[in-house]
């Protein structure tokens, strides 16, 4: 029997409906506001970079813990197809609701990230509590790890339920509103970078050659908003220069949907089609993919759009 209750990050003070443990009767001669929850830490291991092992013998994963508690391992990345082992991508998250009693202890309490090769240890990194409320809330950095050349991408936050937490850690009086609004949803920025295939076209045995003139219309996710990349014109391989969005990270199932036009200044302008992918395809390709564009029947094209896609 599995029971759940689901409660809402929030400025307001939670501690009369939450516990960390049992609620206790005023006979308990123990401090019940010790226990209650003021916060909640979230740490996303994103991607660990230059894996100091040869490719076949890589197997990693990252473990996370918060002071001597281990909140948890990300999957095992290893060699196969699809994945980069020596760029292993983890994208996983770990939550941990956070009690006053934690808060209070401030610097005392950290995270650290424990890069391991099949359950050899090569290397860990710590981030003190107190840094997290001084950098507002949220640390998201890429930093050195082990003795070699790799690197860690991760992202930490605390999320406050009351002026509490962050009152005791930071040593100052820093608003719980002001904490929550610095934290923010994990966020993807996504690109188009460039298209080949495309070949140049005669209208009419009188008229001039047709050379391509690209763009885009890009969708993402349930997103209602549709936006238009720049047009490259009269080339067959077209390159678009910082053509990209932001958007919240929910799911690496979000799709990326590209509508491909030829402009055309005198008539309606030509469909190519329609590439299509996910978050998810694109991050664990390295951040970048070559879709090919299907057209209005559905059907292969031999045309490609590549798409770029890295956590911010």
């Amino acid at each position: 029997t599995l029971s759940l209750d689901l409660y809402p990050l929030t400025t307001k003070n939670l501690s009369k409906s939450l516990l960390l443990t049992a609620p206790r009767t005023s006979a308990d001669n123990q401090d019940v506001n010790a226990t209650t929850i003021t916060g909640l830490l979230t740490v996303l291991v994103s991607q660990v970079h230059d894996l100091p092992v040869p490719k076949k013998e890589a197997a990693s994963c990252v473990k996370v813990y918060y002071g001597d508690q281990e909140l948890g391992t990300t999957s095992v990345v290893t060699d196969c197809p699809g994945y980069d082992a020596l760029n292993p991508i983890y994208a996983c998250p770990f939550h941990l609701p956070i009690s006053s009693a934690q808060g209070a202890a401030g610097d005392k309490t950290s995270v650290k990230l424990q890069l391991l090769n099949n359950e050899n240890v090569l290397g860990d990194i710590t981030i003190a509590q107190g840094d997290i409320v001084k950098a507002g809330g949220t640390i998201r950095e890429t930093r050195m790890i082990g003795s070699g050349k790799a690197s860690v991408s991760f992202s930490v936050s605390l999320s406050s339920a009351s002026a509490e937490l962050t009152k005791d850690v930071a040593g100052d009086a820093t608003s719980a509103t002001d904490f929550a609004e610095s934290t923010s949803t994990p966020q993807v920025r996504v690109s188009i970078v460039k298209g080949f295939g495309f070949v140049v076209k005669r209208k009419g045995r009188l008229r001039k050659k047709d050379i391509p003139d690209v763009y885009c219309l890009v969708k993402f996710g349930s997103s209602p908003s549709t936006w238009r990349t720049s047009t490259c014109k009269d080339t067959v391989s077209p390159v678009w220069d910082n053509e990209y969005r932001d958007y919240p990270l929910a799911s690496p199932n979000q799709i990326i949907s590209v509508d491909v036009w030829d402009a055309n200044s005198r008539t309606k302008d030509d469909y190519y089609g329609n590439a299509r992918t996910s978050v998810g395809k694109v991050l664990l390709n390295g951040g970048a993919m070559d879709v090919e564009i299907m057209d209005a029947d559905n059907k292969k094209t031999g045309l490609f759009i590549t798409v770029g896609c890295h956590r911010i």
